[in-house]
C-alpha cells in the first residue's frame, strides 16, 4: 500500500488556497502559473518553455478545476486529478524535446449553479474560440475519484 503525501494532504485541507498551492508548487520547479482572469474566475495556466511546443501537430490541452464546494477537502471532485497534473507539469517541464501539452487549471465550477454557461470553463472556451485556439484535442478530467 502506497502512502499518501504529506503535500497532497495539504492540498486537501479545506483551509488551502488551492490557487495559491498551484502556483506554489509549479514556481518550486521553475514552472511559471500566470492566472487568467476572466468574468471573476481564477484560471492557472501553466507555461512551458515555446522549444517544447511544434506548430506541426495539434496542442493536447488538458484541463481539470481545482475549485470544490466551501469547506470540503474536494477529494472525490477532482483533487487527485489536479495533483496529479501537478506531478505530470513538473516531469513535462524537464523534457528537453516537444510534447505539445497545454495544462490549465479552471476555476468557477463547483460554485456555479445557472448551469454550464456560468462555468469558468464556458468563458475560457469563448476566450480560446475568440483567440483563434480552436484546433487542439482537449481533455477535461472531472471526477477522477479519491
Amino acid at each position: 500500500m502506497q502512502k499518501v503525501s504529506e503535500s497532497f494532504l495539504n492540498f486537501l485541507s479545506p483551509q488551502t488556497d488551492r490557487k495559491k498551492f498551484i502556483q506554489d508548487y509549479l514556481m518550486e520547479y521553475g514552472i511559471e502559473a500566470p492566472v487568467i482572469s476572466i468574468s471573476g474566475k481564477n484560471h492557472i495556466y501553466v507555461k512551458f518553455p515555446l522549444y517544447q511546443y511544434e506548430p506541426m501537430f495539434n496542442i493536447k490541452t488538458v484541463i481539470a478545476h481545482y475549485d470544490r464546494a466551501p469547506n470540503s477537502m474536494g477529494a472525490n471532485d477532482n483533487s487527485m486529478v489536479v495533483y496529479c497534473m501537478l506531478e505530470w507539469a513538473t516531469r513535462l517541464f524537464k523534457m528537453q524535446t516537444f510534447h505539445n501539452i497545454r495544462l490549465i487549471f479552471t476555476d468557477g465550477e463547483e460554485l456555479s449553479e445557472k448551469g454550464v454557461s456560468s462555468q469558468g470553463s464556458y468563458d475560457l472556451a469563448l476566450l480560446f474560440k475568440k483567440l483563434n485556439i480552436v484546433n487542439d484535442d482537449i481533455f477535461i478530467f472531472d471526477s477522477m475519484g479519491r
